[in-house]
């Protein structure tokens, strides 16, 4: 028996109206199918104060009276203070509007059969399907398990402890994990992309998501999440194992076209940034006042900045910082540091590697200013990168402890060839068997210090120009091209496709 139902809202929904009215009937079905009528509760942190209203509101018209409580801190002790010892609770993470009743009906009664602690899908796209949280879990919760912050990190606790946590995972076909796919509304592209398929699919169900991906050209969105823009080719390195190109810088009107078109982006804090290329963005005379211009505009989610490091000081880095900080939001508040990210390329820890490979002998430069930095850290995420060769693998070790990962994190990059650009050094394939969907074309965009935007960030040239096109209109006419990369229709896209070995990395 279910004793209870709680719709946990743990960060302020974006509740369109078509949305709300699909969740609401839905969690009626679904109530309606159980056994007996369960106690509703909307758990709601402070943020999703109105939020929580307006649901609550709508679940009072169409299915009954629901307990709004409000809550701050871990939602693990929230749940506990809502689920006795002998209950079982259905927990909806945030707003569910496909809620797939029978999916729901075979966890629920897998749940209740076994006893299970804690039951969830790992493999639903979020907006289908609920958790199923037993009272008892609480009981014998040690203390780390009760500041679990959100439903995610709680899943994730149950799941490192599975040993004293019984754990039911259900496996909900089809698995479209890699598709980074939400349809829950916790953020303006999950909102956006659950309207437009609510729309066209009002009744779908979850073992009908492959039809929808395979068919719909801008599911995985209408704008870009990552966008890197080459500010300049100029740097004080002349690198064999990162593309290079004559020099070139983006001019005032360039740098003004793109500022308009990302003001023209549909979804808020949304884009992350990143301010890289084959030169280096401190190289670029107006640095400081494009990052400042960034920050104001509403759309751009966070901030990357790649480069060599070489002669970058304390005051350089924050002047940039400040920057970043200066401008104000439509909302009035003001940029975190923590949205800012620097990371430093490093391919060897070794004086001769390093020249070989950067062409300048400045490695010392690099690792002291580094070292300063873990010294005395900066507000924003600092991190290193060693792209793995087979010439440095013995150093990956050492790489990884070099620095303090809370002052400077170390990452392990991918070398890329960038469409044979530059020889074949990698180590091994380690590309899956199965070539799903390129993850750039989906969700990247690059426009070179040119002011051109090249189709394949493997291929850094060519494309329409930003005096020719927005970048908005670019990005949707390609939209096509993602479902033809599916497909394996390499050709109609670009004829590297066929054996590039760089598809299936994320950026943002």
């Amino acid at each position: 028996m279910t004793n209870r139902v709680i719709l946990c809202l743990e960060t302020p929904p974006v509740l369109h109206e078509e949305l709300l009215a699909s969740s609401v009937r839905r969690l009626g079905d679904f109530i309606h199918a159980l056994s007996n009528k369960p106690e509703l509760d909307i758990l709601c942190n402070v943020s999703a104060a109105s939020q929580a209203e307006r649901l609550a509101t709508a679940i009072n018209e169409k299915i009954g009276p629901v307990n709004v409580r409000s809550y701050s801190g871990p939602i693990a002790i929230a749940l506990h203070g809502c689920i006795s010892a002998d209950e079982v609770a259905v927990v909806f993470p945030g707003i569910v509007p496909f809620l797939d009743v029978r999916q729901g009906m075979q966890m629920l009664e897998r749940h209740l059969k076994f006893r299970t602690h804690y039951s969830y899908s790992d493999t639903a796209v979020p907006g289908f399907l609920f958790d199923i949280v037993s009272g008892d879990l609480f009981t014998d919760m040690p203390p780390e398990g009760m500041q679990q912050p959100t439903i995610e990190a709680l899943r994730a606790f149950c799941f490192r402890n599975i040993q004293d946590v019984d754990i039911d995972l259900h496996y909900a076909t089809p698995d479209l994990r890699a598709y980074r796919l939400r349809l829950d509304c916790l953020d303006a592209r999950s909102a956006d992309r659950a309207l437009r398929v609510y729309r066209k699919y009002p009744d779908l169900v979850h073992e009908q998501l492959s039809d929808v991906v395979r068919s719909e050209a801008d599911l995985c969105g209408r704008q870009p999440s990552y966008l890197e823009i080459e500010l300049t080719t100029e740097q004080a390195v002349q690198p064999t194992v990162y593309p290079t190109t004559e020099k070139h810088s983006l001019d005032e009107e360039q740098a003004s076209l793109i500022l308009k078109s990302l003001r023209a982006f549909r979804l808020e804090n949304d884009v992350t940034v990143c301010l890289g290329g084959r030169g280096d963005p401190f190289a670029y005379a107006g640095l400081d006042d494009f990052v400042a211009a960034l920050s104001a505009i509403d759309v751009v989610k966070a901030l990357y900045i790649e480069t060599p490091g070489v002669g970058l000081t304390r005051s350089r880095l924050d002047s940039l910082v400040a920057a970043w900080n200066l401008s104000e939001r439509s909302g009035g508040s003001q940029r975190s540091p923590s949205l800012m990210t620097l990371i430093v390329r490093l391919p060897s820890l070794k004086q001769a590697q390093y020249r070989r490979w950067m062409g300048v002998d400045r490695l010392n430069d690099v690792l002291s200013f580094l070292d300063s930095i873990c010294a005395n850290p900066v507000a924003i995420n600092v991190c290193a990168e060693m792209i793995r060769l087979p010439e440095n693998e013995e150093e990956l070790d050492g790489f990884m402890k070099r620095f303090p990962a809370d002052k400077v994190r170390p990452l392990i990059g991918k070398y890329s060839r960038f469409g044979d650009a530059l020889p074949a050094l990698d180590v091994v394939d380690l590309s899956p068997l199965n070539r799903d969907y390129c993850r750039h074309l989906a969700f990247d965009f690059f426009i070179n210090a040119k002011g051109e935007m090249p189709v394949c960030r493997q291929k850094l040239s060519g494309g329409p120009t930003l005096r020719e096109s927005d970048l908005l209109s670019v990005f949707e006419s390609r939209r096509n091209l993602h479902l033809s990369w599916m497909k394996g229709e390499y050709e109609s896209v670009l004829p590297q496709c066929a054996s590039c070995d760089d598809w299936y990395f994320f950026n943002a």
